[in-house]
């Protein structure tokens, strides 16, 4: 299990250190759980790939909305550590997700862009696609930036 104390110097170094930041985060139960991953991270930007597993379906047979909320979320909230003032923690204060198309049997891709990052909140652009480039859903997330700022 990663410490706290992992986490906050891994966020201390993300700039500088973005593939070892990659691998703790990566460390992640939830993370692990759903079989999501830290693509690639830097500045104002993320990418989590999750890939697919029929665990992940629904009862009508494609991967649940709540997997892929998941997969959205946790890429933008990389994008804002990657973005903020070192120190700085963050959740999810609000997401917007539409859901475009069904999917199953393909992998997801979730990437992030930073709208805007201030002191106390974030807004990220979220956007995942399938392994053929299908856009899946769009949305928008609002972080809270706290801990040292």
């Amino acid at each position: 299990m990663v410490e706290e104390k992992e986490i906050r110097a891994a966020i201390e170094r993300i700039r500088s250190e973005p593939e070892r930041f990659r691998k703790l985060a990566n460390a992640s139960p939830y993370y692990r759980l759903l079989g999501m991953e830290v693509v690639e991270c830097r500045e104002g930007y993320a990418k989590f790939g999750l890939p697919f597993k029929g665990e992940l379906k629904q009862l009508a047979g494609v991967v649940h909305g709540g997997a892929i909320a998941s997969l959205a979320d946790s890429a933008g909230a990389i994008a804002v550590l990657a973005t903020a003032k070192s120190g700085a923690r963050v959740a999810t204060a609000e997401m917007k997700l539409n859901f475009i198309a069904p999917t199953s049997g393909n992998d997801l891709f979730a990437e992030a862009h930073i709208v805007h990052c201030g002191s106390t909140l974030a807004v990220s652009d979220l956007e995942v696609t399938d392994g053929h480039g299908a856009l899946i859903a769009k949305g928008l997330a609002t972080y809270v930036l706290f801990g040292e700022r």
